[in-house]
């Protein structure tokens, strides 16, 4: 509520409307009387000037003092004058016309207050000691809610009657108003949005024709970068607003400007520290409350790239002609010069022949290049993709010696350093081909198994070669230009023809290939027929004709060597290697003889195999203890490895067929200092990172370290109820003490979004403000791996009863509905309907033998499944704190 201060004039014609224009002089003879309130010290007159028409006809102006008698203090008084009566008593006349009203100040010079003027026909009151020596208190005063303006106008379209409308502006959004009332007519009908009333003749009707809207109501959600900052009020602060999309990874710091209202809500989004073109801000709306409600996000202006000065590339100009352009990291460069380049005929060599047309580098063949156009350099001379090396040159001919290739026929390629690629004869490219030779092989006989390393010599050869014994290939181990390597198949005895085969060319050796019984090895016998994954198991292998010991000679296990330990012509021993269950074979090589020949089952079946694992489903948190049956485990516990999904499972204890571990948390620890950067104080006054997500039961651990030279400076951590704020809400704090360098830490034990603070770190109110989002941890169904020397095994879940198991004894009653076996093995769940929830302990502290009650849910009726350690009780105490007493559902 105001009042007008040492208000000296209450009228004056000279004064400017709202609308424009002066006022109009006030006809006395039809509002004579002047009312108002006032209070403080006033001289004890009234000032007017006005107009008149005296006597003889004229118009004259007059300023005059009107004797009035105000009360002196600080409670409000009223008065009411007769202005015209008191300016007749004086002057005679008639159309007596108001232009100015003062008050005044009395010698004191102390100041007054006016309210309530009131210029009319009749006195405001009759008896003004009657009258209450207060202001009227303005409406809605005490539901706190009050209007802004008020816009009047009159519909002067109909003449019936006078019509009134009044569009009243609210402030702060206030709304749920009464309808308006006529304090002097008696109300005679109401409804809803309607009153009327009646006063002898007279009628008003009163119309409601909008209710004020509420202000919206509700949350919003931004979501940018593959983040989201959620359940941000609609009437959000701007320095919340901040810190809650800097709360966003990605997001970096930004400016936040509010250009709305409570009615309609706007901000401006301004990226400090992210420089160019930025993504547009999803919004989701869903739970804003309100008529019509919508929000969205719109793109002010798009982020670039400033360029303080104009680079080279800006003058590149239009040419006609083809010019030769550089581009460094996609930037073009500037031509300071000419760089024109032109394409001529004249500059054009032609090939018009090439001789021979066939040859070998093995037969030294010279191949001579003939044109026009050639000029004195030395050309390159491509085969396909063999170089031919140039050793003479005229300005006709190139003669160049043939490098090395396989066999086949290939195009000439000719191309001159300063002036470039040739073109030939009606553009038919030449082709030169290289031929196929083969001059010998060895060795000439081997074993009727096959296996024989066989030697051939020659050129021409490449790794597409194929060695033909007899009708059966011949197994390709190395390939080069000159040599082929491979080894023989199994054939009968007697000799063979050795071909070789390029692409469509075929050649065959001048000498045959004998497979020969008398250099045949052969096995009689092999044991052990199993063994684990982790070898080291010594190999048997008797026979006949096993030669001796030779560096040609090996024994491979599904293809990895076995160590030897004796070879003698009937019996060999190795050392069997680690390799993967399953069944492999077993390969004997005999010196250059071959492989030897077997009445016998030659494989060795590797077993390591999970059969099932007990309980299947366990905590969220981990430390569930898993029994695994099945086959090949290895009873040194290091041997052994198991991990149930990302996470391990320690081995406490293991025999060949069980394996007992206990499931390790995937809890993690995160990290986050004071090293970020702000992006206007820099290093040391913004947490890094500043946004983080963790799961429940992870861990934060905070480090701080006050920037060199920075005095005064002190961190702390607590936890605040909004973005902005630097008040502890209870939930973590680090203390109250601020420490130049520090640690806290805290373990989040259910999901959220969590704002921090430093608080004010110095005496200029400096900040770190920070957000951890803790996502609830999902159930996950993961398959048990089991490693046993670093092989994995496999999974044989039915059908299989190569040993006996025993039902675990002591295995908690699943809360949870079993799962369906699926083609993925061997599982088990982390959920949370077997994550045991601890509520309360008590009492928390006593001596030995003391009983302690543990209370809260999902723990299990078999006793032996329910263990509490020195260290589990150490934690909880942690966790709950001396006086924590919640009970148990």
């Amino acid at each position: 509520m105001w009042s007008l201060k040492n208000a000296e004039t209450l009228f004056n014609t000279q004064l400017i409307k709202e609308s424009g224009g002066n006022y109009n002089p006030i006809v006395l003879d039809q509002y004579p009387m002047l009312c108002f309130a006032y209070k403080g010290v006033l001289k004890n007159e009234i000032g007017v000037a006005f107009t008149y028409r005296n006597t003889q006809g004229a118009t004259t102006s007059v300023t005059e003092n009107i004797m009035s008698n105000f009360n002196k203090g600080d409670k409000w008084s009223y008065k009411c004058t007769d202005l015209l009566s008191s300016l007749q008593s004086k002057y005679f006349g008639n159309q007596f016309k108001l232009h100015q009203v003062h008050l005044y100040k009395d010698d004191s010079d102390e100041d007054f207050y006016v309210d309530a003027v009131n210029i009319g026909k009749t006195p405001t009151t009759n008896d003004e000691n009657a009258v209450v020596h207060k202001r009227r208190p303005p409406p809605f005063e005490s539901s706190g809610r009050s209007f802004n303006n008020l816009l009047i106008s009159k519909d002067t379209s109909v003449n019936s009657h006078i019509i009134y409308t009044i569009r009243a502006t609210p402030n702060d959004c206030a709304f749920g108003f009464p309808m308006m009332e006529v304090g002097f007519l008696q109300l005679n009908d109401s409804g809803e949005d309607t009153r009327e009333f009646v006063q002898g003749g007279a009628n008003v009707t009163v119309t409601r024709l909008h209710r004020a809207t509420p202000p919206l109501n509700g949350t919003f959600d931004v979501i940018a970068y593959g983040g989201r900052a959620e359940n941000l009020p609609v009437d959000i602060s701007v320095e919340d607003m901040k810190y809650a999309l800097e709360g966003i990874p990605g997001m970096g710091t930004v400016k936040v400007t509010s250009l709305g209202n409570c009615r309609q809500p706007k901000w401006r989004i301004k990226w400090l520290t992210n420089p160019g073109d930025q993504p547009l801000l999803e919004v989701d709306s869903s739970s804003v409350i309100g008529p019509g409600a919508h929000v969205e996000a719109r793109e002010k202006t798009k982020g670039g790239l400033l360029i303080r000065s104009l680079t080279g590339d800006f003058f590149s100009v239009f040419k006609t002609e083809p010019q030769v352009e550089v581009w460094i990291n996609g930037i073009p460069s500037w031509c300071s010069g000419d760089c024109t380049f032109e394409w001529s005929e004249e500059k054009t060599p032609f090939v018009t022949g090439i001789s021979p047309s066939q040859g070998s580098d093995g037969l030294g063949t010279l191949l001579t290049v003939t044109g026009t156009g050639f000029n004195s350099e030395n050309a390159s001379i491509m085969v396909g993709k063999t170089r031919c090396h140039v050793e003479q040159v005229t300005s006709t001919t190139q003669v160049c010696r043939l490098g090395s290739a396989p066999a086949g026929t290939y195009p000439v390629w000719v191309t001159f350093p300063s002036l470039g690629y040739s073109r030939y004869t009606d553009d038919d490219v030449l082709y030169f081909t290289y031929q196929l030779i083969v001059s010998s092989f060895s060795p000439m006989s081997g074993s009727l198994a096959g296996g024989t390393m066989l030697t051939l010599g020659g050129f021409g050869f490449g790794p597409n070669a194929v060695v033909m014994v007899g009708s059966d290939e011949c197994m390709m181990m190395h390939a080069r230009g000159t040599e082929l390597k491979c080894k023989t198949p199994p054939g009968t005895a007697g000799s063979v023809a050795v071909t070789v085969t390029m692409g469509n060319m075929t050649q065959t050796a001048n000498s045959s290939f004998t497979y020969d019984a008398d250099l045949t090895p052969q096995i009689s016998g092999l044991s052990p027929l199993e063994t684990t994954v982790i070898g080291h198991r010594v190999l048997t292998i008797e026979g006949s004709n096993l030669g001796g010991p030779d560096n040609d000679s090996f024994v491979l296990v599904g293809g990895k060597k076995c160590l030897t330990l004796m070879w003698t012509a009937t019996n060999i021993t190795c050392r069997l290697p680690v390799l993967p269950p399953g069944l492999h074979k077993v390969d004997v090589q005999v010196g250059n003889n071959g492989y030897p020949q077997t009445s016998v089952n030659t494989t060795i079946e590797y077993i390591l195999e999970v059969h099932s694992v007990s309980p299947l489903f366990g905590s969220l948190l981990g430390g569930t203890r898993l029994t695994i049956s099945g086959s090949g485990f290895s009873t040194n516990i290091s041997d052994n490895k198991v991990s149930v999904g990302e996470a391990e499972c320690e081995v406490m204890d293991a025999s060949e067929n069980e394996l007992q571990c206990v499931v390790e948390s995937e809890e993690e620890t995160h990290i986050v200092t004071n090293q970020g950067v702000h992006h206007t104080f820099g290093e040391g006054f913004a947490w890094d990172p500043a946004s983080l997500t963790v799961f429940v039961g992870d861990t934060v651990v905070w480090r701080w370290k006050a920037p060199l030279f920075q005095s005064n400076v002190g961190y702390r951590v607590f936890s605040v109820a909004t973005p902005s704020s630097t008040e502890p809400d209870g939930a973590f704090s680090s203390g109250d003490t601020k420490t130049a360098e520090g640690h806290f830490r805290y373990r989040f034990g259910s999901p959220g979004v969590i704002y921090y603070s430093s608080g004010f770190i110095d005496n200029n109110n400096r900040m770190l403000q920070g957000v951890v989002k803790v996502l609830p941890r999902e159930d996950k169904n993961s398959r048990v791996s089991v490693q046993v020397g670093g092989v994995e095994a496999r999974h044989v879940t039915a059908g299989l009863n190569r040993v006996s198991r025993a039902t675990p004894q002591c295995v908690a009653t699943s809360h949870c509905n079993h799962p369906n076996q699926t083609s993925h093995g061997v599982t088990f769940s982390l959920a949370a309907c077997s994550t045991p929830t601890v509520h309360s302990i008590s009492p928390n502290q006593g001596s030995y033998h003391h009983v302690i009650n543990i209370q809260g849910q999902r723990f299990s009726n078999v006793s032996c499944a329910n263990e509490v350690s020195d260290v589990l009780m150490r934690l909880l105490l942690k966790y709950f704190g001396q006086n924590m007493k919640i009970a148990g559902t």
